[in-house]
């Protein structure tokens, strides 16, 4: 059970994250600080209620959160 919506740019690194880039990769590709990344994979497992950030992305991919 997600506890708040995901924002558009939570979906955005689910979807790097998905396609194997890694938390600092992200932030070059986002051209944004990698502290502000950490910080919302952070609030993503929050969010989905997940153990740590694979298991995010599992439960974003099996409840179809990601299109």
């Amino acid at each position: 059970m997600i506890d708040e919506k995901l924002t558009e740019k939570e979906i955005e690194i689910i979807k790097y994250l998905i396609n194997g880039y890694s938390k600092k990769s992200i932030s070059k590709e986002l051209n944004e600080s990698y502290v502000k990344i950490l910080k919302q994979s952070k609030n993503i497992c929050k969010k989905l209620n997940a153990k740590n950030l694979p298991n995010a992305v599992y439960i974003a991919l099996k409840n179809k959160y990601i299109k």
